[in-house]
């Protein structure tokens, strides 16, 4: 995901919670969304540690709150 900012935290355990922003999200369903991470992510990270995954927040620039 191009100029995508992923950021990563520490839930408990082995398990991490990620949150994808990228504009490529702009009109797109959470479904969608959540395939198109899935997809990146099996593709790079051993499936060993997919199951360290909790969860992964998908997030357009503009669904941001504005400061």
């Amino acid at each position: 995901m191009p100029k995508s900012e992923v950021t990563s935290e520490h839930v408990r355990g082995r398990r991490y919670r990620f949150v994808v922003i990228w504009d490529g999200f702009t009109g797109v369903g959470h479904p969608e969304r959540q395939r198109r991470v899935w997809k990146v992510a099996e593709a790079v990270v051993p499936r060993e540690d997919l199951f360290d995954v909790g969860m992964i927040l998908t997030i357009a620039p503009e669904e941001l709150p504005q400061a």
